[in-house]
């Protein structure tokens, strides 16, 4: 991260599944934390990372002139590994802008909502959208720290979800969506994009958008300190269109599908 705007560039991309989040060590290396299990902005193809988001970081390395290891890690432990090794160190995995101390999100780069993923015939009548008080009474699955975690968690504290609503957090969406096909959870709540992708994977599934939540922009996030390497960040995004970002989730929706 301390190198910018170089003619050529060397991307390596290495798997690494973080066991301990410790400070990344060599300067020319752009480390990435995400969490491979949003198709299709990261997820695993084999042994190897790949989707939307790691397309961007490519293009992210390309801008600093460095070396990219991709690291897998849960979604509630990217922040903190960012902020251990400010200068060569982002998170992304599909991360709503918010705020979080210690750390800064780069401008946006995709919008989403919230949507419920549940089998057929769990809710009666929705024509594909709802609002979330259709969950009261029933079990929840939310991936931790996510936004549908806080959503969910926020509308049981003000009653719109009532006490027997019961809140199942797992750090894998993969987890929840087996818990879900096997009966024991009745539904998630997550994003537009993954949600579809497990339309994808199971069949007597389907997805019900959730009216009355805001829509949310993805950001990059990195430690606030890092100040030029947000501008870096900033100016590669600047350089890949919409047009371009849809193309690669149109692909990786496709390919996620048979990873």
């Amino acid at each position: 991260m301390k190198k910018f705007l170089k003619l050529l560039v060397v991307a390596v991309l290495s798997i690494t599944t973080v066991f301990g989040l410790t400070a990344c060590g060599d300067s020319n290396t752009l480390y990435v934390y995400t969490e491979a299990g949003f198709a299709p902005f990261e997820y695993m193809n084999g042994t190897e990372i790949v989707g939307v988001d790691v397309e961007i970081a490519k293009a992210i390395a390309k801008e600093l002139d460095m070396k990219l290891e991709v690291r897998n890690t849960n979604f509630d432990l990217i922040t903190e590994a960012v902020k251990k090794s400010p200068e060569n160190t982002i998170g992304i995995a599909g991360m709503t802008i918010r705020e979080i101390d210690g750390i800064t999100f780069s401008d946006p780069y995709f919008t989403s909502q919230q949507y419920i993923l549940a089998k057929r015939g769990t809710f009666a009548n929705t024509n594909g959208e709802s609002a979330i008080d259709i969950l009261d009474g029933k079990k929840i699955g939310v991936q931790l720290s996510t936004t549908g975690h806080t959503l969910v968690n926020d509308m049981k504290e003000d009653g719109t979800l009532g006490k027997n609503t019961e809140v199942v957090t797992n750090a894998k969406y993969d987890f929840l969506a087996q818990r879900l096909e096997a009966g024991t959870i009745d539904a998630m709540v997550m994003d537009e994009q993954p949600a579809k992708s497990f339309l994808n994977k199971y069949d007597d599934l389907e997805i019900i958008k959730i009216t009355g939540v805001e829509v949310e922009s993805y950001g990059i996030a990195v430690a606030s300190s890092a100040t030029d390497l947000l501008k870096a960040i900033n100016k590669a995004l600047a350089g890949i269109s919409p047009e371009q970002i849809q193309q690669w989730v149109d692909y990786h929706n496709e390919a996620s599908s048979n990873a």
